[in-house]
């Protein structure tokens, strides 16, 4: 495969995982805050949600197959790109421009147990 070919398959991956992550945020969180059903729980939430992808992921590359087949391992690897897409806007505080409380704060010492 040549880097032209490769670059329109990424790019076509990436409006389809645009679409999805419009179609997703509607359901989720409506429009008027289409991060709040993950404000919620922070990043920690969305760290739960990869790990979840990441162990389905795992295991569909030991078995070569899934038993819920109403999402396939594409949808996974989907979530995978937009949950990563969704953190990054978490990381560089662009989450913040709407005033929340999440149910869990991150330990600014990152003492356990304070």
């Amino acid at each position: 495969m040549n880097a032209t070919t490769r670059n329109n398959l990424i790019r076509a991956y990436f409006n389809e995982d645009m679409d999805l992550l419009k179609k997703k945020g509607h359901d989720y969180a409506g429009e008027q805050d289409c991060l709040g059903n993950l404000k919620r729980f922070g990043p920690h939430g969305i760290v739960v949600r990869l790990s979840d992808k990441f162990s389905r992921l795992e295991q569909y590359a030991k078995a070569g197959a899934l038993k819920v087949t109403s999402e396939s391992v594409i949808d996974t690897l989907r979530d995978i790109r937009n949950y990563c897409f969704l953190m990054q806007i978490f990381v560089e505080g662009k989450d913040q421009e709407d005033s929340y409380t999440p149910l869990f704060q991150p330990n600014p010492t990152g003492a356990e147990g304070a």
